[in-house]
C-alpha cells in the first residue's frame, strides 16, 4: 500500500512538472482535470470499481502518460481478468520509469510482470507447411504467418479458432483456455469423401420392390367372414324378437286395461321372446368375437412375384 501511495505522489508530480512546458503540452485546466481524474480513480480502486477506475486513468493518460498512470492501468486491467493488455501497461509503466528514474515505479512493477508471465496461458497454432495459403482467424482476427506455430499469450476465457484451406470448407474449433497452462492444437485439411459410385454391384441384385401395402396386407380369413355373416343374422333375429316381445306387451296392456283380470299366457310369451331376444345377441356378440380373432392372428399373404435384376439374367420370387 506504500508504494501505491509513493506511486501516486510521483504521477501528481509529473502532472504538475508538465505546466510550463512548451504550448504542445498539457494546458494548466488539463492538469487540473487530469489531477481531479486521478484521484477520483483511486477511489475507485480502493473500493475495488475496476472498471470506472480504468476509465478515468485512460482520461489521464490521455492528458499526459506517466509510469505511475500505465501501473495504475495494469492494476485495473489485471482486477478485469484482462491479463494480456495488463502485461503490456506494465511494461510500458516499466520502460517509462527506466526513462524518467521513477525507482518506486520500477520496484513496483517488476514482480508484477513476472507474476503475469506466468499466468497468462498461451495457445500455439500449428497447420501443415505445405498449406502455405491457409489463413488462420483467431478471435475473428487474422493471425499473422510468422505468429503460427508459435506460443501466443491469451486471456484466459473460450477462445475461437477457425482454419481456412484453400477449396475447402473452414474449420471451427472453440477452445477455453486456463490461467498458466499452455495449449497446442495442429491442424490439417480434411480429406474429401470419395464420390459414390452409379454403377451397380454384381454381388447385390437390383430388385423392383413391391409396395409396402401388397408385401404385408393382411389377408380376412373364410371362416372369419362365415362368422362375422352369422353375427349379424343373429343380431337381426334377436332385434325382431324383441320387437315381437314389445308388440305382445302392448297388445295385453289394452287387453288388460278392458277385461276384469289378464291372461297369464301373455306374459308367458312376452318373456319367451324376451328370451330368445337375448340368447341371439348373445351369439351375434360371440360370432362378431371369433371373426375378429380370426382376422388378427391370420398370416398375411404371400408376397407378390418380384423380379431381380442379376448379372447372369432376370430371376422371379414369389408365388405365381
Amino acid at each position: 500500500m506504500r508504494s501505491f501511495v509513493r506511486i501516486a505522489l510521483l504521477v501528481s508530480a509529473a502532472l504538475a512538472a508538465t505546466a510550463p512546458m512548451a504550448a504542445a503540452a498539457p494546458t494548466p485546466a488539463e492538469i487540473e482535470t487530469a489531477r481531479k481524474l486521478f484521484a477520483d480513480a483511486e477511489k475507485d480502486e480502493r473500493d475495488s470499481r475496476w472498471d470506472q477506475a480504468l476509465r478515468k486513468l485512460n482520461g489521464v493518460a490521455a492528458i499526459k502518460e506517466t509510469a505511475g498512470v500505465r501501473f495504475h492501468i495494469g492494476n485495473c486491467l489485471e482486477h478485469l481478468g484482462r491479463l494480456v493488455e495488463a502485461l503490456d501497461s506494465f511494461q510500458k509503466a516499466q520502460s517509462l520509469a527506466g526513462d524518467s528514474r521513477a525507482v518506486d515505479v520500477l520496484q513496483s512493477v517488476a514482480p508484477r510482470i513476472e507474476q503475469l508471465r506466468v499466468r497468462i496461458p498461451t495457445l500455439t497454432l500449428r497447420v501443415p507447411a505445405s498449406e502455405q495459403d491457409a489463413v488462420v482467424r483467431l478471435d475473428g482476427k487474422v493471425l499473422e504467418r510468422g505468429l503460427v506455430g508459435t506460443p501466443v499469450g491469451l486471456d484466459p476465457g473460450t477462445h475461437l479458432i477457425v482454419i481456412e484451406f484453400s477449396g475447402a470448407a473452414p474449420i471451427v474449433k472453440q477452445l477455453v483456455l486456463v490461467e498458466s497452462r499452455p495449449e497446442t492444437v495442429e491442424f490439417s485439411r480434411i480429406a474429401p469423401k470419395p464420390a459414390a459410385s452409379s454403377a451397380p454391384s454384381s454381388a447385390a441384385p437390383i430388385q423392383d420392390q413391391p409396395p409396402e401395402s401388397a408385401r404385408s396386407s393382411p389377408k380376412v380369413p373364410v371362416g372369419a367372414w362365415i362368422s362375422f355373416g352369422a353375427g349379424v343374422a343373429l343380431a337381426a333375429g334377436g332385434y325382431f324378437a324383441f320387437r315381437h316381445a314389445g308388440s305382445v306387451a302392448d297388445d295385453s296392456e289394452v287387453a288388460c286395461a278392458q277385461s276384469v283380470a289378464c291372461d297369464p299366457e301373455r306374459a308367458s310369451v312376452v318373456r319367451k321372446y324376451d328370451a330368445i331376444a337375448l340368447g341371439l345377441w348373445s351369439g351375434a356378440a360371440a360370432a362378431i368375437g371369433t371373426g375378429i380373432v380370426l382376422t388378427l392372428t391370420s398370416k398375411p399373404s404371400s408376397a407378390a412375384p418380384t423380379v431381380a435384376i442379376q448379372p447372369g439374367g432376370l430371376s422371379f420370387r414369389g408365388a405365381f
